[in-house]
């Protein structure tokens, strides 16, 4: 295998010669593990570069071809993330998140399918399998390696790619466990130790098989947690006879709450709107029942992210008696603005709201000629793309 396994303080197996490209230089922790294997005797070339750049692949490739010994294996583990919900992704970062590992996948392909590899591995992510909500362009870009090692299968060349679950020290997940804020543990997902990680991966090159999955994780509690909208027959293989059903994401019926929350007072619906908003927000976050959160505070300062954000207006459109729009927390970010907007959308009178929030605004935008223009006439996917226009030029 081109990839040294760690015994004790001592490598004990693995290519001797290794080329390691990124497009930054070696952070301390890298040094250190690249000066560990020279010890050893590796020969290890660092090249600063990026994979997605055919030119300066080409260039590298070259040399390796004149001066190294012959390339038999490539491993392929680029990524980049940008979470959002996909009305709030530009084309460059589409691009961004494609680029590194679908495009550098590509050119690495066309690059060394003349030569005699033994192992050509792209590391995917268990992501585009589990369902990740605010996550389109990340799975979109693993999904294009599994195509490729299929493909490269069907060429007689080999091709390998791991959808990996969560790797225990380092990695994009290791990163956010270390920030608290690792979501994919609360829905069961546990971590994976070096040395099982590459056992596993020694297993699959030796099975031939071109796509797989490595990820320990716990199914029951898994799909307790599993998003509002995913396909849970695409699981059902795997889910036990003792599975719990999935109570605590599964509100009353949208109508029912909206006749609750008339039924009361108007000086008491505001705060069991809140106490609703509150009990299905700690729930995304994972928190304990009795944990505080500050109505007026924004939801980010309490680590909602992005993914979060999805997840919870998912929960929240159960509950609606119609649909709730994907940027619903990012427009009504502390629970105190999001209850005036829900009492408004379903017509529900609040003691402190003095108009129905769902009555029509006026919108203003700007022409082509520069003047201001009234909107309210626009469909919402027109005055959405409007916005959306204004807000990009204004972050400019």
């Amino acid at each position: 295998l081109p990839i040294c396994l760690e015994d004790g303080d001592h490598f004990r197996e693995g290519a001797r010669h290794l080329v390691l490209c990124g497009r930054h230089s070696p952070d301390a922790t890298a040094s250190r593990v690249v000066a560990e294997l020279a010890e050893t005797g590796v020969e290890v070339r660092v090249a600063q570069l990026d994979v997605a750049d055919r030119e300066a692949m080409r260039a590298l490739f070259d040399d390796i071809a004149r001066t190294a010994p012959p390339l038999r294996g490539v491993i392929h583990a680029a990524g980049s993330l940008r979470d959002g919900v996909l009305l709030r992704q530009s084309w460059p970062e589409s691009c961004d998140v494609l680029r590194g590992k679908a495009h550098g996948a590509w050119i690495l392909h066309e690059l060394t399918r003349n030569l005699p590899l033994d192992l050509f591995v792209l590391y995917s992510a268990a992501s585009q399998l589990l369902g990740a909500p605010g996550q389109g362009l990340y799975p979109a870009a693993n999904a294009q390696l599994d195509a490729l090692a299929s493909a490269r299968r069907r060429m007689g060349l080999p091709g390998l790619s791991v959808a990996w679950g969560a790797w225990a020290d380092v990695g994009m997940l290791a990163r956010l466990a270390r920030t608290g804020n690792h979501t994919w543990a609360s829905r069961g997902l546990g971590s994976i130790d070096a040395a099982h990680g590459f056992a596993q991966l020694r297993r699959l090159l030796e099975s031939g098989v071109s796509d797989a999955a490595v990820l320990p994780i716990d199914w029951d509690r898994f799909l307790l947690h599993l998003p509002a909208g995913a396909d849970r027959t695409f699981f059902a293989e795997l889910a036990s006879a003792r599975a719990p059903a999935p109570v605590a994401s599964t509100p009353a019926p949208a109508e029912r709450l909206v006749d609750k929350l008339r039924a009361r007072p108007v000086a008491q619906r505001r705060e069991a709107l809140l106490e609703l908003l509150t009990k299905r927000t700690r729930h995304v976050l994972d928190l304990d029942a009795d944990a505080p959160i500050d109505p007026k505070g924004a939801l980010k300062d309490q680590g909602l992210d992005s993914l979060m954000a999805v997840e919870l207006r998912n929960l929240l459109n159960r509950e609606a008696p119609g649909p709730l729009p994907a940027t619903l927390l990012f427009d009504y970010p502390t629970l105190d603005a999001l209850a005036s907007h829900l009492a408004g959308t379903w017509g529900i009178e609040l003691e402190t709201t003095p108009r129905r929030l769902a009555d029509p605004v006026v919108a203003l935008s700007v022409d082509a000629e520069g003047g201001v223009d009234a909107v309210g006439d626009m469909s919402d996917a027109e005055a959405e793309a409007a916005l959306l226009a204004e807000l990009e030029r204004g972050a400019r």
